[in-house]
């Protein structure tokens, strides 16, 4: 167990803040300058001009079918008029009539499997268009017959209903009321407010992550989609937090923290040090220590992530530079009201993975006083525990609701820069990324005297996003103990 006073562990925010997102709409409102400009955007159409281009259509889906499929073989790999990738459309390009490549091919087949039927050549011609329309006008997507990032998203939601079923609403269970609090996609579940109320915690499981929304470029990607799983509380206006977020691994290399890259397309090494590399003076080398040469595996390298212990308080305290210094404006002290945390960087016990088995704990140990845990179910050895630190308004006295979450927090970039939604004020933005199979097996609510209850009663609250539809909650496996496990599906 490794303890660390948490008053001095204060760091840049980790990647769990709390959100909501920009509108739905094909093509990113901001881009940083790693980010490739979209090929094309799509656009909406009046009456008038979609008769004149249906009309168009009929006379192109025309075309010689062997002197396109001869085009596509001249020139597949590269793709005529730089065809974007599926990932590049998630990110905000545009595919549209003209271009041709594997990209095209792909997406051809997967509207043609869901009753749109068309020609399956790679090369975006005139009756692809009408086929994309046609899949458009059916899901609720304005008729523009280009592939944004809405599109895909609406058609990989139409796969998922063919392969499983349309989704259900979610259940409300035992829980006296459904709220919907301002937030990016997160399912919530809070106790009452009580003053015998004294802290929560709970064991699980996490999430398998697949990050569809990224910025960067090849080697250099960052999710803007984040997701967390945590615990946390509220008293006097004020709140305590802690929990797992999807975070940029780091590890000790010569006593210098450096950032870790992975082969693997899921984009973390899954605790396997034999996937995890760093790079450090133009030398590769894996977890084992071993140098790696072949740069087959090191073209494949990107971004290495997993989850990461944060923690977070609300109290009023001197804003901090990135070298620690206090800052002012006018010669006057500049107050932040939210600060984040993390353990010192290089520590192993501090980051997690898609699968394991957790347990997690918020507690109030003294008067303005919490102590924080998170680690591996049945492994003390994994486990991170704060020394008890400064939590304004959480005294023994007042009156204190404790929560549990699953979410996948948002952000934007602006000004070069990521930034959580909330901050800019910003609606949900449309997602394709998926967290699923993680939950909780058991979760307390601590209370005075030593006793403890389920977080399973008509006193506490089921609480969503507002701008979220709550159909991207899939609710299972719930129990008597306070337990379940949610996927969220957007």
């Amino acid at each position: 167990m490794t303890t660390v006073n948490a008053n001095r562990t204060s760091v840049r925010p980790p990647v769990t803040s709390t959100t909501p997102t920009e509108p739905p709409q094909e093509g990113p409102k901001a881009t940083s300058a790693t980010t490739p400009p979209p090929v094309a955007t799509e656009t909406t159409t009046t009456p008038e001009r979609r008769a004149h281009t249906d009309k168009t259509e009929r006379v192109g889906a025309r075309r010689d079918e062997a002197a396109v499929q001869g085009r596509v073989n001249a020139t597949f790999g590269a793709g005529v008029g730089g065809a974007p990738s599926v990932q590049d459309i998630r990110n905000g390009a545009v595919l549209q009539e003209g271009q041709a490549g594997t990209s095209v091919k792909e997406l051809q087949e997967r509207l043609a499997k869901l009753g749109h039927s068309g020609p399956t050549t790679g090369v975006f011609t005139a009756e692809t268009t009408a086929q994309v329309k046609a899949f458009q006008r059916a899901h609720g997507v304005g008729a523009t017959g280009k592939i944004g990032p809405q599109t895909l998203g609406a058609l990989e939601r139409a796969e998922r209903e063919a392969a499983h079923g349309p989704r259900k609403p979610v259940d409300t269970g035992p829980y006296h009321a459904v709220r919907q609090g301002k937030s990016a996609y997160f399912h919530k579940v809070s106790s009452e407010s009580s003053s015998s109320n004294q802290g929560i915690e709970g064991r699980g499981t996490l999430p398998q992550v697949d990050i569809k929304r990224t910025m960067g470029t090849p080697g250099n990607r960052e999710p803007l989609d984040i997701p967390s799983v945590y615990m946390g509380g509220h008293a006097n206006g004020k709140e305590a937090d802690v929990g797992l977020s999807w975070s940029r691994r780091h590890d000790q290399v010569n006593g210098t923290h450096v950032p870790t890259f992975t082969d693997r397309p899921e984009g973390t090494d899954g605790g396997d040090p034999r996937h995890r590399f760093t790079k450090v003076g133009g030398v590769v080398r894996n977890g084992l220590g071993e140098e790696v040469k072949d740069p087959e595996v090191i073209k494949k390298l990107e971004p290495n992530y997993a989850f990461r212990v944060f923690w977070r308080t609300t109290n009023k305290e001197p804003k901090l530079d990135d070298k620690g210094n206090v800052v002012k404006e006018n010669g006057k002290t500049v107050y932040s009201n939210n600060q984040w945390h993390n353990p010192p960087p290089g520590l192993p016990n501090q980051y997690f993975y898609p699968g394991d088995k957790i347990q997690m704990s918020v507690k109030v140990v003294g008067d303005e006083k919490v102590q924080v845990s998170v680690g591996k179910l049945n492994e003390p050895r994994h486990e991170y525990t704060s020394a008890p630190f400064t939590a304004q308004g959480f005294t023994r006295d007042a009156e204190k609701s404790f929560k549990r979450v699953n979410s996948i927090d948002q952000f934007v970039v602006k000004d070069g820069k990521r930034k959580g939604i909330e901050s800019l004020k910003l609606p949900v933005q449309d997602t394709q990324t998926t967290v699923t199979g993680g939950g909780w097996d058991e979760v307390r609510i601590l209370q005075n005297n030593n006793r403890s209850r389920p977080l399973n009663s008509r006193k506490d609250t089921m609480i969503h996003g507002t701008d979220v539809d709550l159909r991207s909650f899939q609710v299972s496996g719930r129990n008597a103990r306070g337990g379940e496990y949610v996927d969220i599906v957007p």
